[in-house]
């Protein structure tokens, strides 16, 4: 599910640079993208899912709205943000109370993949660990110019 926030005129023809690596656990090798948020958008709506034994979160592409020194994802390496993305977990109402509370901004809400409609428990397979599932959403907000690592810091 995705929606926009506010669609304010031209948002979504502004240029970011993201950074996507192949797969969530992947930190090194990172390949740098200068798009529109509207080619984001396109692929939050249509991820390119990895050929993978299992689907989960750790064997799908990861990426981060900015560039790393090295291309390597670390807080550290960060040289700057173009993007700030908030999650929002487990709260029954949280995606019409997101849309609500930042309509005023040019962005989207988008569900995550362990969005589930209600609140769920589960047993990680094989394990004692509990998992617990529920509505999620991840709120991204295009910044009107490319942040530093520290301003994105005081901001986020």
């Amino acid at each position: 599910m995705l929606v926009e926030a506010r669609p304010t005129l031209g948002w979504r023809d502004h240029p970011i640079m993201i950074t996507r690596w192949r797969g969530l656990k992947a930190t090194s090798s990172g390949e740098r993208f200068r798009i529109t948020v509207d080619t984001l958008l396109s692929w939050i709506k249509n991820p390119e899912i990895i050929p993978a034994v299992e689907e989960t979160k750790f064997t799908l592409d990861g990426w981060s709205p900015g560039a790393f020194e090295g291309d390597a994802r670390k807080n550290e390496n960060a040289l700057f943000l173009d993007v700030l993305i908030l999650d929002f977990d487990e709260n029954l109402d949280a995606i019409s109370r997101v849309v609500e509370a930042y309509k005023s901004f040019a962005g989207v809400v988008h569900t995550t993949k362990k969005h589930l409609a209600t609140l769920t428990t589960r047993k990680r397979d094989g394990s004692d660990v509990v998992e617990s599932f529920g509505p999620r959403c991840r709120l991204v907000l295009p910044y009107a110019r490319s942040v530093t690592a520290d301003e994105h810091r005081r901001i986020w």
